[in-house]
Protein backbone atom coordinates (compact mmCIF):
# COMPACT_ATOMS: atom_id res chain seq x y z
CA UNK A 1 0.00 0.00 0.00
CA UNK A 2 2.84 2.38 0.91
CA UNK A 3 4.63 1.32 -2.27
CA UNK A 4 1.54 2.15 -4.36
CA UNK A 5 1.34 5.55 -2.69
CA UNK A 6 5.00 6.30 -3.46
CA UNK A 7 4.53 5.26 -7.09
CA UNK A 8 1.54 7.59 -7.30
CA UNK A 9 3.57 10.47 -5.89
CA UNK A 10 6.37 9.90 -8.42
CA UNK A 11 3.92 9.77 -11.33
CA UNK A 12 2.12 12.90 -10.11
CA UNK A 13 5.42 14.76 -9.67
CA UNK A 14 6.51 13.79 -13.16
CA UNK A 15 3.41 15.22 -14.78
CA UNK A 16 3.00 18.24 -12.51
CA UNK A 17 6.59 19.50 -12.54
CA UNK A 18 7.44 22.30 -14.94
CA UNK A 19 8.90 21.06 -18.23
CA UNK A 20 12.45 22.06 -19.05
CA UNK A 21 12.50 25.35 -20.94
CA UNK A 22 14.42 25.58 -24.21
CA UNK A 23 16.64 28.49 -25.25
CA UNK A 24 18.64 29.38 -28.35
CA UNK A 25 21.61 31.75 -28.12
CA UNK A 26 22.97 32.81 -31.50
CA UNK A 27 26.71 33.35 -31.59
CA UNK A 28 26.66 31.24 -28.46
CA UNK A 29 30.05 29.55 -28.66
CA UNK A 30 32.28 32.54 -27.84
CA UNK A 31 32.31 35.80 -25.96
CA UNK A 32 29.15 37.16 -24.37
CA UNK A 33 27.08 34.46 -26.08
CA UNK A 34 29.04 31.66 -24.44
CA UNK A 35 28.64 33.27 -21.03
CA UNK A 36 24.89 33.72 -21.57
CA UNK A 37 24.64 30.05 -22.58
CA UNK A 38 26.50 29.03 -19.42
CA UNK A 39 24.25 31.11 -17.16
CA UNK A 40 21.01 29.87 -18.73
CA UNK A 41 22.22 26.29 -18.42
CA UNK A 42 22.87 26.93 -14.73
CA UNK A 43 19.29 28.22 -14.47
CA UNK A 44 17.93 24.94 -15.79
CA UNK A 45 17.37 25.81 -19.44
CA UNK A 46 18.17 23.40 -22.22
CA UNK A 47 20.44 25.70 -24.21
CA UNK A 48 21.28 25.47 -27.91
CA UNK A 49 24.21 27.58 -29.09
CA UNK A 50 23.87 28.49 -32.74
CA UNK A 51 26.76 29.52 -34.96
CA UNK A 52 28.50 28.81 -38.25
CA UNK A 53 31.00 26.79 -36.20
CA UNK A 54 28.35 24.54 -34.70
CA UNK A 55 29.05 20.84 -35.19
CA UNK A 56 26.97 19.04 -32.55
CA UNK A 57 23.43 18.59 -31.30
CA UNK A 58 23.59 21.42 -28.75
CA UNK A 59 26.19 23.54 -30.56
CA UNK A 60 24.11 23.63 -33.71
CA UNK A 61 25.10 24.90 -37.12
CA UNK A 62 23.24 28.09 -37.96
CA UNK A 63 24.06 30.88 -40.40
CA UNK A 64 21.84 33.72 -39.21
CA UNK A 65 22.21 35.45 -42.58
CA UNK A 66 20.56 32.55 -44.40
CA UNK A 67 16.78 32.10 -44.22
CA UNK A 68 16.85 28.35 -44.88
CA UNK A 69 19.60 27.76 -42.32
CA UNK A 70 17.65 29.65 -39.64
CA UNK A 71 14.40 27.84 -40.40
CA UNK A 72 16.13 24.44 -40.37
CA UNK A 73 17.77 25.13 -36.99
CA UNK A 74 14.47 26.16 -35.41
CA UNK A 75 12.65 23.18 -36.90
CA UNK A 76 15.27 20.83 -35.47
CA UNK A 77 15.00 22.37 -32.00
CA UNK A 78 11.19 22.22 -32.02
CA UNK A 79 11.10 18.67 -33.37
CA UNK A 80 13.59 17.58 -30.72
CA UNK A 81 11.84 19.19 -27.75
CA UNK A 82 8.27 19.99 -28.74
CA UNK A 83 8.65 23.53 -27.42
CA UNK A 84 10.73 26.69 -27.57
CA UNK A 85 10.88 29.44 -24.93
CA UNK A 86 13.77 31.89 -25.25
CA UNK A 87 15.76 33.47 -28.08
CA UNK A 88 18.87 35.56 -27.48
CA UNK A 89 19.96 37.37 -30.66
CA UNK A 90 23.65 37.73 -29.88
CA UNK A 91 25.41 36.88 -33.16
CA UNK A 92 27.32 39.86 -34.47
CA UNK A 93 30.39 41.14 -36.26
CA UNK A 94 32.12 44.52 -36.32
CA UNK A 95 34.57 46.47 -38.43
CA UNK A 96 36.64 49.62 -38.07
CA UNK A 97 36.68 50.44 -41.79
CA UNK A 98 35.61 54.11 -42.23
CA UNK A 99 32.77 54.77 -44.63
CA UNK A 100 34.94 56.26 -47.38
CA UNK A 101 36.83 52.96 -47.56
CA UNK A 102 33.95 50.61 -46.85
CA UNK A 103 32.93 48.35 -49.73
CA UNK A 104 29.28 47.47 -50.22
CA UNK A 105 30.11 43.83 -49.54
CA UNK A 106 31.46 44.71 -46.08
CA UNK A 107 28.43 46.87 -45.28
CA UNK A 108 26.07 44.08 -46.33
CA UNK A 109 27.98 41.44 -44.34
CA UNK A 110 27.63 43.45 -41.13
CA UNK A 111 23.98 44.41 -41.66
CA UNK A 112 23.00 40.88 -42.69
CA UNK A 113 24.70 39.30 -39.67
CA UNK A 114 23.74 41.78 -36.97
CA UNK A 115 20.32 43.01 -38.08
CA UNK A 116 18.89 40.71 -40.74
CA UNK A 117 19.98 37.76 -38.62
CA UNK A 118 18.04 39.14 -35.66
CA UNK A 119 15.01 39.62 -37.91
CA UNK A 120 15.13 36.07 -39.32
CA UNK A 121 15.57 34.45 -35.92
CA UNK A 122 12.92 36.63 -34.27
CA UNK A 123 10.45 35.83 -37.03
CA UNK A 124 10.91 32.08 -36.58
CA UNK A 125 10.76 32.35 -32.80
CA UNK A 126 7.58 34.43 -32.84
CA UNK A 127 5.86 32.02 -35.21
CA UNK A 128 6.33 29.36 -32.55
CA UNK A 129 5.65 31.65 -29.58
CA UNK A 130 2.27 32.58 -31.03
CA UNK A 131 1.25 28.93 -30.88
CA UNK A 132 2.19 28.71 -27.18
CA UNK A 133 0.94 32.13 -26.07
CA UNK A 134 4.30 32.99 -24.52
CA UNK A 135 7.94 33.58 -25.34
CA UNK A 136 10.95 35.73 -24.64
CA UNK A 137 13.45 37.48 -26.91
CA UNK A 138 16.53 39.43 -25.83
CA UNK A 139 18.51 41.32 -28.47
CA UNK A 140 22.15 42.20 -27.82
CA UNK A 141 22.45 45.71 -29.20
CA UNK A 142 25.17 48.16 -28.11
CA UNK A 143 25.89 51.57 -26.67
CA UNK A 144 26.48 52.40 -30.34
CA UNK A 145 22.78 51.76 -30.98
CA UNK A 146 21.91 54.73 -28.80
CA UNK A 147 24.80 57.06 -29.54
CA UNK A 148 27.83 56.18 -31.69
CA UNK A 149 30.74 53.79 -31.56
CA UNK A 150 34.21 54.71 -30.38
CA UNK A 151 35.71 51.67 -32.08
CA UNK A 152 33.46 50.31 -34.86
CA UNK A 153 32.27 51.78 -38.15
CA UNK A 154 29.01 53.16 -39.52
CA UNK A 155 27.66 49.80 -40.65
CA UNK A 156 27.99 48.40 -37.13
CA UNK A 157 26.35 51.43 -35.55
CA UNK A 158 23.43 51.34 -38.00
CA UNK A 159 22.90 47.64 -37.36
CA UNK A 160 22.73 48.21 -33.61
CA UNK A 161 20.29 51.13 -34.00
CA UNK A 162 18.20 48.75 -36.09
CA UNK A 163 18.18 46.13 -33.35
CA UNK A 164 16.72 48.66 -30.92
CA UNK A 165 14.03 49.56 -33.45
CA UNK A 166 13.26 45.88 -33.97
CA UNK A 167 13.08 45.36 -30.20
CA UNK A 168 10.60 48.17 -29.61
CA UNK A 169 8.39 47.38 -32.59
CA UNK A 170 8.13 43.68 -31.71
CA UNK A 171 7.47 44.53 -28.06
CA UNK A 172 4.62 46.82 -29.09
CA UNK A 173 3.11 44.38 -31.56
CA UNK A 174 3.29 41.17 -29.51
CA UNK A 175 3.24 42.24 -25.87
CA UNK A 176 -0.46 41.42 -25.62
CA UNK A 177 0.22 37.90 -26.95
CA UNK A 178 2.43 36.86 -24.04
CA UNK A 179 5.68 37.62 -25.88
CA UNK A 180 8.26 39.91 -24.29
CA UNK A 181 11.08 41.49 -26.30
CA UNK A 182 13.88 43.47 -24.67
CA UNK A 183 17.42 44.54 -25.51
CA UNK A 184 20.73 44.95 -23.74
CA UNK A 185 23.08 47.76 -24.78
CA UNK A 186 26.61 47.10 -23.51
CA UNK A 187 29.56 49.40 -23.90
CA UNK A 188 32.92 47.94 -24.93
CA UNK A 189 33.18 44.49 -23.35
CA UNK A 190 36.25 42.33 -22.88
CA UNK A 191 35.65 39.70 -25.56
CA UNK A 192 37.76 37.92 -28.14
CA UNK A 193 36.24 40.15 -30.84
CA UNK A 194 37.26 43.34 -29.03
CA UNK A 195 40.76 42.03 -28.44
CA UNK A 196 41.12 41.09 -32.12
CA UNK A 197 39.89 44.49 -33.28
CA UNK A 198 41.78 46.78 -30.89
CA UNK A 199 45.25 47.19 -29.49
CA UNK A 200 46.03 47.17 -25.78
CA UNK A 201 46.66 50.91 -26.01
CA UNK A 202 43.20 51.45 -27.53
CA UNK A 203 41.55 49.36 -24.81
CA UNK A 204 43.36 51.33 -22.11
CA UNK A 205 42.17 54.54 -23.72
CA UNK A 206 38.58 53.25 -23.80
CA UNK A 207 38.87 52.32 -20.12
CA UNK A 208 40.03 55.82 -19.19
CA UNK A 209 37.08 57.38 -21.02
CA UNK A 210 34.57 55.37 -18.99
CA UNK A 211 33.40 56.91 -15.67
CA UNK A 212 34.25 53.61 -13.95
CA UNK A 213 37.62 53.56 -15.73
CA UNK A 214 37.35 50.02 -17.04
CA UNK A 215 35.64 47.90 -19.70
CA UNK A 216 32.61 45.69 -19.14
CA UNK A 217 33.07 42.04 -18.22
CA UNK A 218 31.14 39.36 -20.10
CA UNK A 219 29.46 38.16 -16.88
CA UNK A 220 28.07 41.64 -16.27
CA UNK A 221 26.27 41.66 -19.60
CA UNK A 222 25.10 38.06 -19.30
CA UNK A 223 23.61 38.69 -15.86
CA UNK A 224 21.31 41.36 -17.32
CA UNK A 225 20.15 38.95 -20.04
CA UNK A 226 19.51 36.37 -17.35
CA UNK A 227 17.40 38.91 -15.44
CA UNK A 228 15.40 40.02 -18.48
CA UNK A 229 14.13 36.52 -19.22
CA UNK A 230 13.37 35.74 -15.58
CA UNK A 231 10.03 36.00 -13.81
CA UNK A 232 11.47 38.88 -11.79
CA UNK A 233 10.77 41.34 -14.59
CA UNK A 234 7.63 40.05 -16.30
CA UNK A 235 6.38 43.62 -16.81
CA UNK A 236 9.53 44.69 -18.68
CA UNK A 237 8.85 44.81 -22.41
CA UNK A 238 10.52 46.95 -25.06
CA UNK A 239 13.26 47.98 -22.63
CA UNK A 240 16.78 48.72 -23.89
CA UNK A 241 18.97 48.31 -20.84
CA UNK A 242 22.33 50.09 -20.65
CA UNK A 243 25.31 48.15 -19.30
CA UNK A 244 27.95 50.76 -19.86
CA UNK A 245 29.48 52.02 -16.62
Amino acid sequence: MVFDWLVGVVIWSTFMSDPVKVALVTGGLTGIGATISKFLTQDGYLVYSGSRSGTSKMNIYMDVRDEDSVRCAFDNIINENGRFDVLVNNAGIASQTPIEQCELSEWEAIISTNLTGAFLCSREAIRHFLQYGSGNIVNISSIAGKHYSLTANEAYTCSKYGMIGLTRQLAYRYGNRGIRVNAVCPSQTLTEMLERGTSEEQRNKLSRRNPMERLAEQDEVAEVVRFLISKKCEFMNGACVDVNG
